[in-house]
């Protein structure tokens, strides 16, 4: 957090214990969290959603490969607001209530085929985007989980804070 340094760098360079920043810096992502959860309000007009599994490549396994990795649900407010949730399950019920929590009902919805999506015509509009027949990246959620590696604390305060400092 502190000029994008990771907290070995900055331990070192202050001459703090390593643990002592490590606590800092999730003290800083529970109050990011926790002001994000009180003053987000609700996502409403196009929304897309997608999940997205966490986690490094497990050996000698077969299958999707999905046991054991944390599940990341994200929804985006085209032109707005993003919002993620570590999630336990990707059933039906438990993506459901999230999105009935930090949607507008009316809104309308973009999603891949996933089934656990279904229901979502009983809240609004509800359009689904095939991978099979569209091969390139026509979700921006989706396209941000995948490319993960750019800046996301820059994305944060882009979006929560309305710009990036230099």
């Amino acid at each position: 957090f502190y000029q994008q340094q990771p907290a070995y760098r900055l331990s070192n360079d202050w001459g703090v214990d390593y643990k002592t920043v490590t606590r800092v810096y999730q003290r800083i992502r529970e109050a990011i969290y926790h002001t994000a959860e009180l003053e987000g309000g609700k996502l409403n007009g196009e929304v897309e959603m997608d999940e997205s599994y966490f986690g490094g490549r497990r050996k000698g396994r077969r299958g999707r490969g999905a046991a054991g990795k944390n599940i990341v649900f994200g929804l985006l407010e085209r032109d707005g607001k993003v919002y993620t949730r570590v999630v336990e399950h990707v059933s039906k019920e438990e993506l459901m209530a999230v999105i009935r929590k930090k949607t507008r009902k009316g809104s309308v919805y973009y999603t891949d085929k996933f089934r656990s999506y279904n229901s979502l015509k009983r809240l609004g509009k509800h359009h689904m985007v095939s991978h099979e027949k569209n091969l390139v990246y026509l979700k921006e959620v989706e396209y941000r989980f995948n490319h993960r590696k750019d800046n996301l604390f820059k994305l944060f305060i882009s979006i929560y804070f309305g710009y990036i400092s230099p």
